[in-house]
């Protein structure tokens, strides 16, 4: 397994079997495969996916050609993490596995919304999800990573 570390979140080359049941003192290894990197992202963590969420937000924000509003992490509301050219952005990790937040925050805005996800698998588990919670169709779209950035 090679791998290299930004800013708290790891690149790493490998088979998936490669990081599994690793911690580091009570810190449990999480990792997603990302398909526009043809990698796996990982990070140490005791809670949440903040770090992971954070370096694939950023690598949203590297495409974007002009200003953008990042919401806060502490709101309370139901903002997108991102706003850029009239659109909405939602950029998922794919860790969680209640979609409810995401599900409020789509349904109250009328801004398109793109809902970017790290790779296929994902994106198959969140149509169904959203299938389930009856929201069958949004005013956006559900990408993966590779699919949104050979889009642009």
């Amino acid at each position: 397994m090679k791998f290299e570390f930004f800013e708290g979140v790891g690149l790493g080359l490998g088979d998936s079997r490669d990081f599994q049941g690793i911690y580091y003192h009570e810190y449990k290894l999480k990792f997603v495969y990302i398909d526009y990197l043809d990698t796996y992202a990982f990070f140490f963590s005791r809670k949440g996916d903040r770090p992971l969420h954070d370096f694939l937000v950023d690598l949203v924000i590297e495409s974007f050609r002009g200003v953008y509003r990042r919401s806060p992490r502490d709101s309370d509301l139901p903002l997108p993490d991102l706003v850029y050219a009239g659109c909405n952005y939602e950029i998922e990790t794919g860790l969680k596995h209640d979609l409810g937040s995401l599900v409020k925050r789509l349904r109250s805005s009328d801004l398109f919304s793109y809902v970017l996800v790290p790779n296929s698998e994902i994106k198959k588990r969140y149509k169904y999800q959203f299938h389930e919670r009856k929201l069958y169709s949004f005013h956006g779209r559900l990408y993966t990573l590779k699919e949104y950035f050979n889009a642009i």
